[in-house]
């Protein structure tokens, strides 16, 4: 019985083995968006073929005021969930893809391995490089996705964000280098019933998702 659930256990863990990271990013404060001329970002980044990791995130990538430290240190969107956007705002495929700036403000954008909201879950722990990355929690989506995209009045964070398709944000457990071409592997998943499109979806879903119950909330709390 017991090596039942370890041979299941090692199956799921395997299931999201063997992502590739196709780009990595990093930004400098600017005034990027027509929208908002004072504001000063570092949405939009560039890519790079290595990065020095440490617990703040990638060495040289700048934040804004409210981004960044330990618990945002990374943020990570796979090129399949560009491609699942896509059908919903078709109008948007020129900017909604992982090339020479990144379209969510990412560090991060990998390709195969089944790695995505349904797959991913709070408390993943991923080696990856040199590095060892944690997944904290999912990536709360600002206004900048619409000035970024050229949706506004349209509210593609709002889709984003009750459909669980926007990206997430990792821990730096142990620093080091990642490189293009680096694969993810799995070797913590210590709440395999805490999916983000779970957590995201029952938080900021619609009314067909998002949770009610005092349990739910509860729960939410007690997650490391």
């Amino acid at each position: 019985w017991q090596l039942g659930i370890s041979f299941a256990i090692s199956l799921v863990m395997a299931y999201t083995d063997g992502a590739r990271i196709t780009n990595l990013y990093l930004g400098s404060l600017e005034k990027p968006f027509e929208e908002k001329p004072s504001m000063r970002s570092a949405y939009l980044k560039t890519p790079r073929d290595k990065v020095v990791v440490g617990v703040n995130g990638f060495e040289g990538d700048e934040h804004g005021s409210i981004h960044g430290g330990p618990e945002r240190a990374v943020n990570h969107f796979p090129v399949e969930d560009y491609e699942e956007l896509k059908k919903s705002f078709p109008h948007c495929s020129e900017t909604l893809r992982a090339g020479e700036l990144n379209g969510f403000g990412e560090n991060i954008s990998t390709e195969g391995g089944n790695m995505n909201f349904h797959t991913v879950c709070v408390g993943d722990r991923f080696s990856v490089g040199t590095c060892i990355l944690e997944v904290a929690h999912p990536r709360y989506p600002c206004k900048k996705v619409n000035f970024r995209h050229s949706t506004e009045p349209e509210t593609l964070n709002q889709f984003v964000l009750q459909n669980g398709i926007s990206g997430w944000f990792y821990r730096v457990i142990q620093t080091g280098e990642i490189k293009v071409g680096d694969t993810f592997k799995r070797i913590a998943h210590p709440h395999p019933e805490w999916t983000l499109h779970k957590l995201q979806t029952g938080l900021f879903g619609d009314a067909e998702h998002k949770e009610t119950s005092k349990e739910f909330y509860q729960a939410v709390l007690e997650l490391e």
